[in-house]
């Protein structure tokens, strides 16, 4: 048991993730599944809404109002640990910097339907190539 009156300290894993890399299907980044280190990125490629430009939110879910919540096709999270003698609080930064290539004409015989029907829905959205500006990388001890 413990104590009423007191507040136990619980330091943080000696190790968690630098980069976390998630391809989902209909999901989006949730920060309190979050174990990334101070400094970490969660990449996030949904294939589901792969067509829908990243965007934020903070407090807009009455069931977590305090909150960010990330939502979007292509998501790339850093999360940062501010820690006082107290508390430790997190906070995020949606990283906007990136390009999307086409893999394959829009048209043609080596369209993209044409190429990758049978593998890839050709019903929502053409598949990208995502890439981000480079960033740094958590360090570790």
């Amino acid at each position: 048991g413990h104590a009423a009156d007191r507040v136990e300290w619980v330091g943080m894993p000696r190790r968690m993730a630098q980069i976390s890399l998630v391809s989902s299907a209909g999901m989006d980044v949730d920060v309190s599944s979050l174990a990334l280190a101070d400094g970490g990125h969660m990449f996030l490629q949904d294939g589901l809404t792969g067509n829908v430009e990243p965007h934020s939110t903070y407090g807009q879910d009455d069931c977590k109002p305090n909150e960010y919540e990330f939502f979007g096709g292509s998501q790339c999270v850093k999360r940062t640990a501010v820690i006082s003698a107290t508390d430790v609080t997190f906070e995020y930064e949606l990283n906007k910097a990136f390009k999307e290539y086409n893999l394959y004409p829009e048209s043609g015989h080596r369209s993209w339907k044409n190429m990758l029907s049978g593998v890839f829905s050709s019903t929502a959205y053409q598949p990208k190539l995502t890439l981000y500006d480079p960033v740094d990388i958590a360090l570790t001890s």
